[in-house]
Protein backbone atom coordinates (compact mmCIF):
# COMPACT_ATOMS: atom_id res chain seq x y z
CA UNK A 1 0.00 0.00 0.00
CA UNK A 2 1.31 3.41 -1.00
CA UNK A 3 0.48 4.67 2.34
CA UNK A 4 2.61 2.54 4.15
CA UNK A 5 5.22 3.95 2.25
CA UNK A 6 4.47 7.42 1.82
CA UNK A 7 2.84 8.64 5.26
CA UNK A 8 5.81 7.38 7.73
CA UNK A 9 8.06 10.03 5.87
CA UNK A 10 6.01 12.68 3.87
CA UNK A 11 6.28 14.84 7.11
CA UNK A 12 10.17 15.30 5.99
CA UNK A 13 9.66 15.20 2.39
CA UNK A 14 8.95 18.93 -0.09
CA UNK A 15 8.70 16.78 -3.25
CA UNK A 16 7.18 13.71 -4.12
CA UNK A 17 8.31 11.58 -7.25
CA UNK A 18 6.39 8.53 -8.06
CA UNK A 19 6.65 5.82 -10.37
CA UNK A 20 3.31 4.18 -10.39
CA UNK A 21 0.56 1.87 -12.10
CA UNK A 22 -3.16 3.08 -11.84
CA UNK A 23 -4.03 1.21 -8.95
CA UNK A 24 -1.23 3.04 -7.18
CA UNK A 25 -2.56 6.32 -8.44
CA UNK A 26 -5.90 5.18 -6.73
CA UNK A 27 -4.31 4.52 -3.45
CA UNK A 28 -2.63 7.92 -3.49
CA UNK A 29 -5.10 10.01 -4.13
CA UNK A 30 -7.39 8.85 -1.61
CA UNK A 31 -4.96 9.63 0.83
CA UNK A 32 -6.32 11.26 3.69
CA UNK A 33 -6.76 15.23 3.09
CA UNK A 34 -3.79 16.75 4.38
CA UNK A 35 -1.41 14.29 4.26
CA UNK A 36 0.56 15.90 1.78
CA UNK A 37 0.22 19.50 3.26
CA UNK A 38 4.07 19.50 3.57
CA UNK A 39 4.62 18.91 0.02
CA UNK A 40 5.89 21.24 -2.42
CA UNK A 41 6.03 19.73 -5.81
CA UNK A 42 4.92 16.40 -7.05
CA UNK A 43 5.84 13.99 -10.26
CA UNK A 44 3.75 11.43 -10.60
CA UNK A 45 4.81 8.94 -13.59
CA UNK A 46 2.38 6.38 -14.65
CA UNK A 47 3.09 3.03 -16.52
CA UNK A 48 0.74 -0.15 -16.50
CA UNK A 49 -0.21 -2.42 -18.77
CA UNK A 50 -3.04 -3.37 -16.96
CA UNK A 51 -6.94 -2.34 -18.14
CA UNK A 52 -9.07 -0.74 -15.71
CA UNK A 53 -11.34 1.99 -14.68
CA UNK A 54 -9.94 5.49 -13.97
CA UNK A 55 -9.24 6.70 -10.83
CA UNK A 56 -12.06 7.75 -8.17
CA UNK A 57 -13.44 10.99 -8.37
CA UNK A 58 -13.04 11.38 -4.67
CA UNK A 59 -9.79 12.51 -4.77
CA UNK A 60 -8.88 13.81 -0.97
CA UNK A 61 -4.92 14.12 -1.11
CA UNK A 62 -4.16 17.25 -1.98
CA UNK A 63 -7.34 18.89 -0.62
CA UNK A 64 -4.98 20.79 1.77
CA UNK A 65 -1.44 21.52 0.10
CA UNK A 66 -0.68 25.06 1.04
CA UNK A 67 3.01 25.36 0.00
CA UNK A 68 2.54 22.80 -3.81
CA UNK A 69 3.73 25.16 -6.18
CA UNK A 70 4.65 21.79 -9.16
CA UNK A 71 2.85 19.05 -9.99
CA UNK A 72 3.58 16.37 -13.02
CA UNK A 73 1.06 13.94 -14.23
CA UNK A 74 3.53 11.90 -16.98
CA UNK A 75 2.29 9.06 -19.01
CA UNK A 76 5.20 6.64 -19.53
CA UNK A 77 4.96 5.51 -23.36
CA UNK A 78 1.78 5.53 -24.66
CA UNK A 79 0.09 3.98 -21.84
CA UNK A 80 -3.43 5.64 -21.56
CA UNK A 81 -5.78 5.28 -18.51
CA UNK A 82 -9.22 5.81 -19.52
CA UNK A 83 -11.68 8.11 -17.84
CA UNK A 84 -8.64 9.78 -16.06
CA UNK A 85 -10.55 12.34 -14.40
CA UNK A 86 -7.59 14.65 -13.89
CA UNK A 87 -9.84 17.83 -13.03
CA UNK A 88 -10.81 15.59 -10.22
CA UNK A 89 -7.62 15.59 -8.28
CA UNK A 90 -8.47 18.16 -6.29
CA UNK A 91 -5.07 20.00 -6.86
CA UNK A 92 -4.74 23.55 -5.88
CA UNK A 93 -4.01 24.82 -9.01
CA UNK A 94 -4.43 28.10 -8.65
CA UNK A 95 -1.19 28.09 -6.94
CA UNK A 96 0.88 26.32 -9.11
CA UNK A 97 3.88 28.39 -10.44
CA UNK A 98 5.28 25.24 -12.38
CA UNK A 99 2.51 22.60 -14.08
CA UNK A 100 3.36 19.68 -16.38
CA UNK A 101 0.56 17.70 -17.91
CA UNK A 102 2.30 14.95 -20.73
CA UNK A 103 -0.18 12.06 -20.80
CA UNK A 104 -2.90 10.99 -23.50
CA UNK A 105 -5.24 10.21 -20.90
CA UNK A 106 -5.92 13.79 -20.27
CA UNK A 107 -8.63 15.48 -22.63
CA UNK A 108 -8.19 18.75 -24.50
CA UNK A 109 -11.11 20.20 -22.11
CA UNK A 110 -9.33 19.00 -18.91
CA UNK A 111 -6.50 20.83 -19.72
CA UNK A 112 -8.71 24.24 -20.81
CA UNK A 113 -9.92 23.83 -17.83
CA UNK A 114 -7.47 23.65 -15.77
CA UNK A 115 -5.07 26.26 -17.60
CA UNK A 116 -7.76 29.07 -16.94
CA UNK A 117 -7.22 28.36 -13.23
CA UNK A 118 -3.44 28.14 -13.10
CA UNK A 119 -3.40 32.23 -12.79
CA UNK A 120 0.02 32.05 -11.04
CA UNK A 121 1.15 29.53 -13.59
CA UNK A 122 5.29 30.50 -14.50
CA UNK A 123 6.43 27.59 -16.51
CA UNK A 124 4.47 25.19 -18.59
CA UNK A 125 4.38 21.93 -19.80
CA UNK A 126 1.51 19.95 -21.59
CA UNK A 127 0.17 18.45 -24.78
CA UNK A 128 -3.10 18.85 -26.12
CA UNK A 129 -5.07 15.61 -27.22
CA UNK A 130 -7.35 15.63 -30.21
CA UNK A 131 -9.97 17.77 -30.02
CA UNK A 132 -13.82 17.38 -30.75
CA UNK A 133 -16.55 19.86 -31.96
CA UNK A 134 -17.74 21.05 -29.08
CA UNK A 135 -14.22 21.08 -27.07
CA UNK A 136 -13.55 23.57 -30.87
CA UNK A 137 -16.83 25.68 -30.42
CA UNK A 138 -15.42 26.22 -26.43
CA UNK A 139 -12.29 27.43 -27.45
CA UNK A 140 -13.41 29.83 -30.20
CA UNK A 141 -16.25 31.11 -27.66
CA UNK A 142 -13.32 31.58 -25.07
CA UNK A 143 -11.03 33.51 -27.41
CA UNK A 144 -13.34 36.50 -27.77
CA UNK A 145 -12.16 36.90 -23.74
CA UNK A 146 -9.22 34.86 -23.21
CA UNK A 147 -7.61 34.15 -20.66
CA UNK A 148 -4.32 35.90 -19.39
CA UNK A 149 -1.66 34.01 -17.75
CA UNK A 150 0.31 37.00 -16.65
CA UNK A 151 3.01 35.26 -14.88
CA UNK A 152 4.14 32.46 -17.60
CA UNK A 153 7.48 32.63 -19.18
CA UNK A 154 8.13 29.26 -20.44
CA UNK A 155 5.46 27.40 -22.94
CA UNK A 156 6.05 23.84 -23.87
CA UNK A 157 3.14 22.82 -25.74
CA UNK A 158 2.77 19.74 -27.80
CA UNK A 159 -0.16 18.84 -29.79
CA UNK A 160 -1.19 15.16 -30.65
CA UNK A 161 -3.24 15.51 -33.33
CA UNK A 162 -3.94 18.56 -36.16
CA UNK A 163 -7.46 17.03 -36.70
CA UNK A 164 -10.41 19.31 -36.02
CA UNK A 165 -7.65 22.94 -35.56
CA UNK A 166 -7.10 21.43 -32.27
CA UNK A 167 -3.99 23.82 -32.74
CA UNK A 168 -6.40 26.68 -32.13
CA UNK A 169 -6.38 25.81 -28.28
CA UNK A 170 -4.24 28.34 -27.35
CA UNK A 171 -6.32 31.16 -29.19
CA UNK A 172 -8.25 30.87 -25.71
CA UNK A 173 -5.18 32.39 -23.87
CA UNK A 174 -3.03 35.49 -24.09
CA UNK A 175 0.87 35.34 -22.15
CA UNK A 176 1.97 38.75 -21.94
CA UNK A 177 5.16 38.08 -20.64
CA UNK A 178 5.97 34.65 -22.13
CA UNK A 179 10.01 34.39 -22.76
CA UNK A 180 10.11 30.87 -24.14
CA UNK A 181 8.31 29.43 -26.67
CA UNK A 182 8.32 25.82 -27.53
CA UNK A 183 5.57 24.09 -29.80
CA UNK A 184 5.24 20.49 -31.11
CA UNK A 185 3.08 18.43 -32.51
CA UNK A 186 2.98 14.46 -33.27
CA UNK A 187 3.19 14.27 -36.75
CA UNK A 188 6.11 14.07 -38.99
CA UNK A 189 7.20 16.90 -41.07
CA UNK A 190 4.40 19.13 -39.51
CA UNK A 191 4.06 22.78 -41.59
CA UNK A 192 4.50 26.06 -39.76
CA UNK A 193 2.27 28.47 -39.26
CA UNK A 194 -0.15 26.17 -37.21
CA UNK A 195 -3.71 28.30 -36.92
CA UNK A 196 -3.87 29.35 -33.54
CA UNK A 197 -0.51 28.90 -32.52
CA UNK A 198 0.51 33.07 -34.20
CA UNK A 199 -1.32 34.45 -31.48
CA UNK A 200 0.77 33.09 -28.93
CA UNK A 201 4.13 35.18 -30.48
CA UNK A 202 5.09 38.69 -28.77
CA UNK A 203 7.36 40.81 -28.26
CA UNK A 204 8.59 39.08 -25.07
CA UNK A 205 9.95 35.95 -26.59
CA UNK A 206 13.59 35.44 -26.13
CA UNK A 207 13.71 31.66 -27.46
CA UNK A 208 11.67 30.17 -30.20
CA UNK A 209 12.11 26.18 -30.45
CA UNK A 210 10.62 25.71 -34.24
CA UNK A 211 13.16 22.54 -34.42
CA UNK A 212 9.68 20.00 -34.49
CA UNK A 213 8.71 21.77 -38.34
CA UNK A 214 9.36 21.60 -41.78
CA UNK A 215 11.87 24.55 -42.29
CA UNK A 216 9.66 27.22 -42.17
CA UNK A 217 9.05 29.63 -45.92
CA UNK A 218 7.53 32.04 -43.42
CA UNK A 219 10.28 32.44 -41.19
CA UNK A 220 10.50 36.34 -41.94
CA UNK A 221 7.07 36.94 -40.66
CA UNK A 222 7.21 34.80 -37.85
CA UNK A 223 10.66 36.42 -36.45
CA UNK A 224 9.32 39.72 -37.29
CA UNK A 225 6.29 39.27 -34.32
CA UNK A 226 9.09 38.44 -31.57
CA UNK A 227 11.71 41.11 -32.76
CA UNK A 228 13.75 40.93 -29.07
CA UNK A 229 14.67 36.74 -29.60
CA UNK A 230 17.74 35.96 -28.80
CA UNK A 231 17.79 32.19 -29.13
CA UNK A 232 16.15 30.03 -32.13
CA UNK A 233 15.93 26.45 -33.17
CA UNK A 234 15.69 25.18 -36.22
CA UNK A 235 14.94 22.20 -38.26
CA UNK A 236 17.55 20.60 -40.62
CA UNK A 237 16.31 22.05 -44.14
CA UNK A 238 17.86 25.42 -43.87
CA UNK A 239 20.24 25.32 -46.42
CA UNK A 240 17.27 25.18 -48.90
CA UNK A 241 16.50 28.74 -48.20
CA UNK A 242 19.88 31.12 -48.80
CA UNK A 243 17.98 34.06 -49.13
CA UNK A 244 16.54 33.76 -45.35
CA UNK A 245 19.43 32.04 -43.94
CA UNK A 246 21.33 35.39 -45.53
CA UNK A 247 19.02 37.98 -43.60
CA UNK A 248 20.01 36.16 -40.68
CA UNK A 249 23.21 36.78 -41.19
CA UNK A 250 23.15 40.28 -42.39
CA UNK A 251 20.84 40.85 -39.25
CA UNK A 252 17.92 42.24 -41.21
CA UNK A 253 16.38 39.17 -39.24
CA UNK A 254 16.57 38.62 -35.99
CA UNK A 255 19.29 41.48 -35.11
CA UNK A 256 18.95 40.43 -31.48
CA UNK A 257 19.54 36.49 -32.08
CA UNK A 258 22.76 35.47 -30.08
CA UNK A 259 22.12 32.05 -29.98
CA UNK A 260 21.70 29.18 -33.42
CA UNK A 261 20.46 25.70 -33.15
CA UNK A 262 20.15 23.73 -36.12
CA UNK A 263 19.12 19.67 -35.94
CA UNK A 264 21.86 19.25 -39.12
CA UNK A 265 23.97 20.62 -41.58
CA UNK A 266 24.78 19.32 -45.07
CA UNK A 267 26.96 22.27 -45.98
CA UNK A 268 28.97 23.52 -43.29
CA UNK A 269 30.86 26.07 -45.64
CA UNK A 270 27.35 27.81 -46.17
CA UNK A 271 26.60 27.83 -42.53
CA UNK A 272 30.28 29.69 -41.98
CA UNK A 273 29.27 31.59 -44.92
CA UNK A 274 26.24 33.08 -42.21
CA UNK A 275 28.57 33.28 -39.07
CA UNK A 276 31.00 35.35 -41.28
CA UNK A 277 28.24 37.59 -42.59
CA UNK A 278 26.74 37.94 -38.59
CA UNK A 279 29.96 39.10 -37.48
CA UNK A 280 30.62 41.77 -40.20
CA UNK A 281 27.20 43.02 -39.51
CA UNK A 282 27.61 43.31 -35.68
CA UNK A 283 30.73 45.40 -36.42
CA UNK A 284 29.12 48.34 -37.99
CA UNK A 285 27.45 49.26 -35.12
CA UNK A 286 24.07 49.61 -35.88
CA UNK A 287 22.95 47.54 -33.51
CA UNK A 288 23.20 43.99 -34.63
CA UNK A 289 24.23 41.48 -32.18
CA UNK A 290 26.91 39.00 -32.87
CA UNK A 291 25.92 35.20 -32.75
CA UNK A 292 27.83 34.04 -29.26
CA UNK A 293 26.74 30.53 -30.22
CA UNK A 294 25.89 27.98 -33.14
CA UNK A 295 25.17 24.37 -32.12
CA UNK A 296 24.76 21.39 -34.35
CA UNK A 297 23.12 18.11 -33.39
CA UNK A 298 24.68 16.28 -36.22
CA UNK A 299 25.88 16.14 -39.39
CA UNK A 300 24.89 13.63 -42.35
CA UNK A 301 27.80 12.50 -42.66
CA UNK A 302 28.97 14.95 -45.81
CA UNK A 303 32.16 16.85 -46.22
CA UNK A 304 33.53 17.71 -42.57
CA UNK A 305 34.23 21.12 -41.48
CA UNK A 306 36.65 23.35 -43.27
CA UNK A 307 39.14 22.97 -39.68
CA UNK A 308 40.80 26.65 -40.17
CA UNK A 309 37.29 28.55 -40.98
CA UNK A 310 36.27 26.52 -37.88
CA UNK A 311 39.63 28.12 -35.55
CA UNK A 312 38.95 31.09 -37.06
CA UNK A 313 35.33 31.78 -35.93
CA UNK A 314 36.30 30.78 -32.53
CA UNK A 315 39.03 32.62 -32.02
CA UNK A 316 36.45 35.45 -33.16
CA UNK A 317 34.70 34.55 -30.21
CA UNK A 318 31.69 32.55 -31.65
CA UNK A 319 31.34 28.81 -29.85
CA UNK A 320 30.29 26.09 -32.75
CA UNK A 321 29.62 23.35 -30.91
CA UNK A 322 29.06 20.31 -33.18
CA UNK A 323 27.05 16.62 -32.15
CA UNK A 324 25.42 18.60 -28.91
CA UNK A 325 22.11 18.26 -28.10
CA UNK A 326 19.44 21.23 -28.95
Amino acid sequence: MISDLVLPIIHRCSFLHLYINTVTLNQLLTLPSKSLHTLQGTLVFVGDDTQIAGPTPFASAFESCPQLHTFAYITVGSYCVENLGIANFNVPWHQLTTLRLCSPSILAHECLDILRSCVSLRECRVDISPIDDLVLQRILERSRCPTILPFLQTLDIKFLDLKNDSCRFLSAFRFPHLRRFQPMVLVDAAPWPLPGVQSVLCDTIEELDLSGFEFPESLPETLALVPNIETLRLSNDFHKYPTIMHALGEGTLAPRLTTLYLETVENFDFLFDIIEARIAAASTGHGIAAFIKVAVLLDRGGDPPNEARLVALTGAGVQIRLGCPI
